[in-house]
């Protein structure tokens, strides 16, 4: 059984970065996969030392959220 990513957004603060018609990669089951998450410079930027929420939704509206310090 395989699972694809469908969106995903960034919070930092009040401040949010959304993505919601992404192709993101199929991952099978018990498959460890590396994801890319871009932000666009123009309208988030990662900074260091910040932790950022992320909360990736799959094709079948599961819903992940994990938190990362930049």
């Amino acid at each position: 059984m395989s699972v694809g990513l469908a969106a995903y957004s960034v919070t930092y603060n009040s401040n949010q970065y959304t993505k919601t018609n992404w192709t993101g990669p199929t991952i099978n089951t018990n498959q460890i996969v590396a994801v890319n998450i871009v932000i666009d410079g123009g309208a988030f930027t990662f900074q260091s030392r910040n932790t950022y929420t992320i909360v990736v939704t799959t094709a079948r509206n599961n819903i992940f959220t994990f938190t990362v310090t930049a």
